[in-house]
């Protein structure tokens, strides 16, 4: 038996006691056993809890050292040449898209789609380009001078939005959104939106 089936069995037992029952047998301790006293219990609960912890913190160790040692494998000798971004039709149209996102969790959300190891990413950058430049969103100054990027009623024709958020320190701010609707156009126009 390996360690961690050694640790799973313990908490088991220890899960077991801490509810007041024989490990062995699965039945109910008596009222009167030590283990049913309210502070060995706690601490029971609480060895268990630890040995969650370790079992978690065993299975995610493993797993790393078993991405690693794949990762390594995989690495060839000569560093290759990532291809550029392309999804086809159908790897688009099954894209399930149900909510609405900021343009960063979009694009991170595409990307997670293709193999980021043999192809580059998809780029925020072009297609927050085209939507300007196709007259979706728009370049307004604030009145602190900076540049930020809003949506025209052409783009909010196709569902793009704002939403004004409060941050961590009670700083307000704007958060362009994209609808479904709205990622699903991108998605059907990335080959154009791409060519800029």
């Amino acid at each position: 038996m390996i360690e961690i089936e050694k640790t799973r069995r313990a908490l088991q037992y220890i899960e077991a006691l801490a509810n007041g029952m024989d490990p062995l047998t699965g039945e109910p301790a008596g009222e009167e056993e030590i283990i049913n006293r309210i502070k060995v219990s706690r601490c029971l609960f609480y060895v268990a809890e630890v040995l969650r912890e370790q079992i978690r913190a065993d299975s995610a160790e493993r797993i790393e050292k078993s991405w690693k040692t794949q990762r390594n494998k995989d690495i060839p000798t000569k560093p290759i040449r990532k291809k550029e971004f392309y999804l086809s039709p159908e790897e688009r149209e099954h894209i399930i898209l149900t909510e609405d996102l900021p343009i960063s969790r979009f694009v991170a959300y595409v990307d997670a789609q293709i193999d980021t190891m043999a192809m580059k990413k998809l780029s925020r950058r072009k297609l927050i380009g085209w939507l300007v430049k196709a007259g979706y969103l728009s370049e307004v100054i604030t009145d602190a001078g900076a540049t930020v990027r809003r949506p025209t009623d052409m783009g909010k024709q196709i569902g793009i939005y704002t939403q004004d958020r409060i941050g961590q320190y009670d700083t307000h701010y704007t958060v362009v959104m994209y609808t479904p609707a709205a990622q699903r156009f991108l998605l059907d126009n990335l080959d154009v939106a791409l060519a800029e």
